[in-house]
């Protein structure tokens, strides 16, 4: 409900900016690239209503639940999980026009999509949450498709979570973050063009979880001994929790495809992943990447 609040003021600020070009004194010649742009952005949305429900921290809740990045056994909880979203999102949707009393999204059309292989892949299976959905889509719901992932990189700064669908890029590290210059403080670098930066560590909020979990401490007493341990230390600590192998850097990249591959089933718009791999990658395996991606 939150966000179809959200997609009507969207479009209570397209009214304005049309609204807006149609009273400048320019040309009505000049003004037509741009006022044909905006109306066709209201129209496209009033058609559709598309929203972009996603996740962020599939990385954590993985290594939470035991799983290790990048494996068969994980890639198939994932998706299951993701299934268990998707069909609710679309239920959520049939509710807004079944309970809710709101529109249907203008050009719904139950004969038009009944052969859908993704909407026939939410409705397939005889679990509670399919069949429910299996007899509200065909009487309509909100928004043509519901789901999208982003990449999620200032969230997850914020939630100190992973990042989207992607793994843990590394469980500790050293970031430089731009200062205004002051006589009080001593800058522990200088770039080229005479900004202040200082360096400060950064530990996984999640692997300092864990690290309390196994311990009985709080997280405030475990960031605390974390911080002064020895990259050694650290090293060792790692190798015994569920992260370890399962970095950016360690999953192996056909296993990294092959689960965005799976959770894209159950995903309407698109996922916006990244493949790292070694610079001196060759074409031939960059081609394989796009390939079994498509594959997949």
């Amino acid at each position: 409900k939150i966000i179809d609040n959200m997609m009507d003021k969207k479009n209570e600020k397209i009214d304005k900016i049309i609204k807006k070009i149609e009273s400048d004194p320019e040309e009505k010649k000049k003004k037509k690239i741009e006022l044909d742009l905006w109306k066709e952005i209201k129209r496209i949305g009033k058609t559709g209503r598309r929203s972009g429900i996603g996740v962020t921290a599939e990385g954590d809740m993985l290594a939470a639940l035991g799983f290790k990045y990048g494996t068969p056994q994980a890639t198939e909880f994932a998706a299951s999980i993701h299934k268990l979203i998707s069909t609710n999102v679309y239920i959520g949707s049939c509710d807004l026009v079944q309970k809710d009393e709101r529109l249907k999204f203008e050009c719904f059309n139950w004969e038009l999509e009944k052969n859908n292989p993704f909407i026939n892949r939410l409705i397939s299976s005889n679990d509670e949450d399919s069949l429910e959905l299996r007899e509200k889509i065909v009487k309509g719901r909100r928004n043509i498709a519901c789901l999208t992932i982003p990449p999620a990189g200032s969230t997850s700064i914020m939630t100190q979570t992973t990042s989207g669908v992607e793994p843990l890029f590394m469980p500790y590290y050293s970031r430089k973050r731009k200062i205004d210059k002051n006589p009080n403080i001593k800058p522990d670098f200088i770039d080229g063009t005479g900004d202040w930066f200082q360096t400060y560590f950064v530990i996984h909020h999640k692997f300092v979880v864990w690290y309390a979990n196994t311990r009985n401490l709080s997280i405030e007493e475990s960031n605390n001994i974390l911080s002064t341990m020895k990259i050694d230390e650290l090293n060792s600590l790692f190798e015994k929790s569920p992260y370890f192998g399962a970095t950016s850097r360690d999953v192996d990249w056909v296993e990294k495809v092959k689960m965005q591959g799976a959770i894209q089933k159950w995903i309407d718009h698109s996922i916006s992943a990244t493949t790292n791999i070694p610079s001196d990658t060759s074409e031939d395996i960059v081609k394989q990447i796009y390939e079994t991606s498509w594959r997949c």
